[in-house]
């Protein structure tokens, strides 16, 4: 069962997308190409949490935003579907697919992001100490002068 599922800010932001979205794509599969993962990320774009983490789009409308042909989209699509990153429903001759991120996706980004807060909540922790340790030595310092 998911639990903490990124929200649709998460999912919307630069920097969910372009760091940590690739990082967990890369730890599913580390084959895809660099228009595979242009694509990825333009298909995530356009993603909608709130519609079971789908999307609705034309090869056309991804290759704009990915700045890639048409044809190497739909290269890379196929390959992220193989890769079990999307699934693809719909379309058909000139008619736009929907794309969904898959449950394994779903699950790999959940279980990264609970790695990552719980490095984040150590690293706090460890912040906090050395502030309380430095706090207690200016302390030491300033009353022995």
């Amino acid at each position: 069962m998911l639990t903490s599922i990124p929200s649709e800010k998460d999912f919307k932001s630069a920097s969910y997308a372009n760091g940590e979205l690739l990082g967990i794509v890369l730890s599913l599969n580390n084959e895809f190409t660099g228009a595979d993962l242009l694509t990825f990320l333009a298909i995530c774009k356009r993603i909608n949490p709130q519609k079971n983490y789908s999307c609705f789009g034309s090869r056309r409308d991804i290759a704009k935003i990915s700045k890639l042909s048409v044809r190497s989209v739909q290269r890379s699509i196929n390959r992220l579907v193989s890769g079990g990153l999307i699934l693809r429903t719909g379309g058909g001759e000139g008619q736009s697919c929907t794309y969904h991120l898959t449950d394994e996706f779903l699950a790999q980004t959940d279980e990264f992001l609970a790695r990552r807060n719980a490095l984040r909540e150590k690293k706090t922790k460890v912040v906090q100490i050395q502030q309380r340790n430095l706090s207690q030595i200016l302390k030491k310092i300033n009353g022995g002068i």
